[in-house]
């Protein structure tokens, strides 16, 4: 049995790669694994080695003891798709913006009309 780190997930197309501790690098197929949908990357793993025709892959994936304090601390710090980042106002919020210089200048170059040029 070999041990790693999911280091690449491609979720919506069904693999992964996994870096083991000796630093090889092992393709995985969803089916290798009964959690895929779970994965976020950087769990920690165990698995045995198979040949494919492509090289060796993972095979019979399972997520390691332990693996949720090892795992997304990397992947903790990104901002959840659904929640504003910290430094972006949610959607319902009202926001003062100023006003863009472009626009400031262009009604400053506006001609207004001069009191001869009215009727």
């Amino acid at each position: 049995m070999t041990t790693g780190t999911i280091k690449k997930l491609v979720a919506d197309r069904g693999f992964g790669f996994i870096t083991a501790e000796d630093g090889k690098e092992y393709f995985f197929h969803r089916s290798s694994i009964e959690s895929f949908d779970s994965l976020r990357g950087n769990e920690r793993v165990e698995f045995d080695v198979e040949d494919s025709p492509k090289g060796p892959r993972a095979a019979q994936v399972r997520i390691s003891q332990g693996a949720s304090e090892a795992a997304p601390a990397a992947v903790a710090e990104e901002p959840v798709a659904d929640e504003p980042a910290a430094d972006e106002p949610a959607a319902d919020e009202a926001v003062a913006e100023e006003p863009y210089v472009a626009e400031a200048a262009v009604e400053e170059a506006t001609p207004e009309a001069e009191p001869s040029d009215v009727p």
